[in-house]
């Protein structure tokens, strides 16, 4: 199971950063592998993005 999320700036802030993480633990905890991104890797990198997530598929 993945999850993939996709992030803007306003992400790095402690208190949401502080709430990102309390979700990604528990979705781990659901059993979900937690893939994120920042929206500016998705607009100038997709290629690379979309390696990342095609390798978490294959494992």
């Amino acid at each position: 199971m993945l999850l993939i999320e996709a992030d803007g700036g306003q992400h790095s802030e402690d208190q949401i950063s502080f709430a990102d993480r309390k979700k990604r633990k528990y979705a781990e905890s659901l059993g979900y592998k937690v893939l994120r991104f920042w929206n500016n890797e998705v607009d100038q990198n997709i290629e690379g993005v979309l390696e990342v997530i095609r390798m978490a598929c294959k494992i």
